[in-house]
């Protein structure tokens, strides 16, 4: 009896026991963002819960939500809505995401391939739950480094690889916050920051749309230098070492933002064209805004066609559809300047490369006729050294072909041009001028020889913020400025500009073309065999008069249908039009 009593008595005790561990609540840290909105932020006590209905308790990224008073809707294992923000809200393919501990290790047992019911939480654990934004995170190289001493500090952003898996990128246009002050990263998502005093600071990451990274706090440690016998210690004799300068973002487009016009403009389209480039890039929302609304008031009427490339590139950045949204069909105008070989000027190759870029973004592809004759007219003029007459241009040329590696000769095409350009880089890292050096860093900042050419950048930039000197034109300056900034945020004209559908009305032109062009040779051949040589060509003439008007009346209908649309579109949205 007494042995049956010791044996119920231990197994009370280990069931107390483990009920106590079982049971523990678990202390993490808890975050809920929505784009630059908190839903909720702060440390909680976790207790455990039935999280996935199967009767088993423990503590999960679900239960420290529910626990957290925060509502929130579930579809099986997966979070459907947080805070009444729900997923794929009206088809915007925006889904909630979660981290532990910033971890992006993807395995099978890892947290990034967990649901938020399955993940079970450890002390300190660090939950994030995002939407329609990312995490940023930080390094740095020394956490007590020594008065005197440098301190590297390291920003990344959490992005996708090609293979959409998760990978931490440089936080480029980044700042390190450092005592409230804030420093830009540089062209590698760092920011070398000279320790002149032995109090702590704090450091974080901060970009514009990305949740800021975690807090460090960095204390310095006094450097001591005995004086003599006495014993005594000094700290007045340390060196100071050199900081290596950066290219500053911030004061770049501080510096366009200065010089913007009342009517959003940069002063001729040239100038402003670029300059709203630059502004996408940046990512500078005060300066687009009233582009926007001075694009949509000011068209552009001209016939070379590099001008009207180099505005639909502007738009497409910008959102606007060049197809639609302004009274000039951009894209039309450029493919109507298509001969049948190349586009536009027949003694320049600078509109041919332009327009691959520009069309390549509005829904053309290489199963394009005009695509594929423009590529093949641009290969045969290719100069023998691999440019196109000059570094820019060459530059231009190598990201005009991305996208197209599948049409022969390309490949090939391209290698020579890649190094033409490595050829003619200069000691100081630069090119030809500031604004060469910055194509070249666009097209080819994959290759470290070539980001040398950020140095030479650097150089230019003047304390207003603008490249080249003060006493330099303002209109030179605003478009070497503009032409820096993408290229030192290493974003291509592919990556700034916004992709759009083609437009059925600009094929049925080149459709018109081609129907009138097989009815002529019918007609032609048919009164070719007439013996009255005169009475055929006059028959000729009034046949051609009759073809275009046919089927040219329909497009034309359509293009005085536009134009009305557009000139009434207030009334038709009221409409519904």
């Amino acid at each position: 009896m007494k042995n049956k009593s010791i044996l119920a008595i231990a197994f009370i005790s280990f069931g107390l026991f483990f009920t106590n561990v079982v049971f523990a609540d678990t202390n993490i840290n808890l975050q809920i963002k929505n784009n630059n909105q908190t839903i909720y932020e702060g440390d909680i006590n976790v207790a455990p819960c039935d999280s996935e209905g199967d009767g088993v308790l423990k503590a999960t990224p679900y239960c420290a939500i529910v626990q957290s008073g925060t509502a929130s809707v579930w579809n099986g294992l997966w979070v459907d809505s947080i805070g009444g923000v729900i997923n794929n809200d009206g088809g915007n393919g925006i889904y909630w995401m979660w981290l532990a501990n910033l971890s992006i290790d993807n395995c099978p047992t890892c947290s990034y391939s967990l649901s938020g019911k399955q993940y079970t939480l450890q002390n300190n654990d660090k939950i994030l739950f995002y939407y329609n934004t990312n995490p940023l995170d930080i390094t740095v190289d020394k956490q007590n480094p020594k008065v005197g001493e440098n301190i590297k500090i390291t920003g990344k952003e959490l992005g996708l690889d090609s293979s959409w898996n998760p990978v931490w990128n440089k936080a480029l246009s980044g700042k390190a916050i450092i005592n409230g002050t804030s420093h830009d990263l540089d062209a590698d998502g760092e920011f070398l920051y000279q320790v002149t005093s032995s109090d702590a600071f704090s450091v974080k990451i901060q970009k514009s749309n990305f949740i800021d990274s975690k807090e460090l706090s960095i204390k310095p440690e006094e450097v001591k230098q005995s004086s003599g016998s006495s014993g005594s210690y000094i700290n007045n004799s340390i060196k100071l070492i050199e900081v290596k300068k950066v290219f500053s973002i911030d004061n770049a487009l501080k510096f366009l933002e200065q010089n913007q016009k009342i009517d959003g403009s940069f002063g001729e389209p040239l100038y402003t064209d670029w300059a709203a480039l630059a502004a996408v890039a940046g990512d500078r929302d005060v300066i687009k805004e009233k582009l926007i609304k001075y694009y949509k008031e000011n068209d552009l009427e001209s016939n070379l066609v590099t001008d009207n490339e180099r505005r639909a590139m502007t738009l497409m950045a910008l959102g606007i559809n060049p197809y639609t949204d302004t009274r000039i069909n951009y894209i039309k105008k450029i493919v109507e300047s298509f001969d049948g070989t190349q586009f536009g000027d027949k003694n320049i190759e600078n509109d041919d490369i332009f327009a691959l870029i520009v069309l390549k973004n509005a829904g053309y592809n290489e199963n394009d006729g005009i695509i594929n004759k423009d590529i093949k007219y641009l290969i045969s003029k290719q100069s023998k050294d691999g440019s196109w007459g000059s570094i820019d241009m060459t530059a231009a040329y190598i990201e005009a072909m991305k996208g197209f590696e599948g049409i022969p000769l390309v490949k090939e095409s391209v290698v020579k041009s890649k190094d033409y350009i490595l050829s003619n880089q200069k000691a100081n890292g630069g090119f030809e001028n500031s604004s060469s050096t910055s194509w070249v860093l666009q097209s080819m900042y994959d290759n470290e020889k070539i980001l040398n050419g950020i140095d030479y950048l650097t150089s230019k930039q003047e304390i207003d913020g603008g490249l080249e000197k003060a006493e330099t034109n303002i209109s030179t300056r605003i478009w070497g400025t503009s032409y820096a900034i993408p290229a030192i945020l290493h974003k291509s004209w592919g990556e700034i500009l916004n992709k759009f559908p083609k437009q059925e009305s600009v094929i049925s032109t080149i459709k018109t073309d081609e129907v009138i062009n097989k009815n002529l040779k019918v007609k032609k051949t048919e009164l070719s065999q007439s013996t009255n040589k005169e009475t055929a060509k006059n028959n000729l003439d009034l046949i051609q008069q009759d073809i275009v008007k046919k089927v040219s009346f329909p497009s034309k209908l359509n293009t005085f249908w536009s134009n009305t649309k557009y000139s009434f579109k207030w009334l038709f949205n009221k409409l519904s039009f």
